[in-house]
């Protein structure tokens, strides 16, 4: 166990910079079927626009560190300035609304007193708990600007951001940021991640951390990303497509799993196959892609810390 209580102020940036760094290195392992890889991109997600995203979060989690070592900060205004900023500098699509959910949080715990990587994710659960009706707003915000093309309706008892007048039905409401993810958690992977203390990232974590640096690496990054697949639907595929496609996808990445994806020839062969299924489609399933991510950047910060740099 690692004992890490309130990193110097010196060691915020650098902690937070390795956080950045998962959204970087994730998008490399292939072939993550329906998600970005070295030999499959979107023309507005390609690589690069990865890297730099990883390189705006690098500056926005550095912030956020140093805001929250006063005791308290904001949430749903840096995860918007890492969307925004993200999008202007390389130009291209959404890359890290889901990254930056995500993040932003875990950001804002290392300042707090914690034994190991392992709690981390607690407390930043526990600081999501405490948000208020601003950092709603603020999420709400960071939807516009992500530009996401599955903005539709959905029954979700909340607020669309695509409602005139969301502002006001959100501060009528009460609605704080984390009553929103609790509601979205029903169908969202990414928002229960943030209210239940990350158990899916807390498990790529601890499923990945001995592969950094060996020849595994590869294979069991995308059997990692195989099995959260087949554990539930994905929520952007779900939000974007329904559930009968994102109950489908769920059953490709069983088979996959099943025929020993990636690890045998026959894994391998369907696994390439839904891979072109899910991009012909556009069946993106970019939730489990972004918790795959979170999960890489507690890896690295783990690295950090064994290496005496991040405490």
């Amino acid at each position: 166990m690692h004992h890490t209580p309130n990193l110097p102020g010196r060691a915020f940036g650098l902690a937070a910079s390795i956080l950045a760094a998962g959204p970087a290195v994730e998008p490399l392992a292939y072939p993550k079927p329906g998600n970005t890889h070295r030999f499959r991109e979107a023309i507005d997600r390609r690589l690069e626009h990865f890297a730099v995203s990883s390189t705006v979060l690098s500056h926005v989690l550095a912030s956020v560190a140093e805001e929250w070592s006063g005791g308290a900060g904001r949430l749903g205004y840096h995860i918007y300035q890492a969307v925004k900023l993200s999008r202007r500098v390389h130009g291209g699509g959404n890359t890290c609304l889901g990254t930056a959910t995500l993040l932003v949080p875990l950001a804002a715990a290392l300042p707090s007193g914690w034994s190991s990587v392992d709690e981390l994710p607690r407390v930043a659960s526990s600081i999501v708990s405490s948000s208020g009706v601003d950092d709603a707003v603020w999420f709400y915000r960071a939807i516009l600007a992500a530009s996401p093309s599955y903005l539709g309706r959905l029954e979700s008892g909340v607020p669309d951001a695509t409602v005139r007048g969301w502002e006001r039905l959100v501060a009528g409401r009460r609605l704080t940021f984390y009553k929103l993810l609790l509601k979205a958690s029903e169908w969202d992977p990414v928002s229960r991640e943030l209210v239940s203390g990350y158990p899916e990232t807390v498990w790529v974590y601890r499923r990945l951390r001995e592969a950094w640096g060996t020849e595994k690496w590869n294979g069991l990054v995308v059997e990692v990303y195989l099995d959260l697949l087949s554990a539930r639907p994905d929520g952007l595929v779900y939000r974007k497509w329904g559930g009968r496609v994102a109950r489908m996808v769920m059953e490709m990445a069983r088979t996959a799993r099943r025929l020993g994806a990636p690890w045998t020839g026959r894994g391998r062969a369907y696994m390439d196959e839904m891979d072109r299924t899910l991009w012909s489609n556009g069946w993106n399933p970019g939730s489990t892609a972004d918790i795959l991510a979170a999960g890489i950047s507690l890896v690295l910060l783990e690295r950090c810390v064994e290496e005496g740099l991040c405490r």
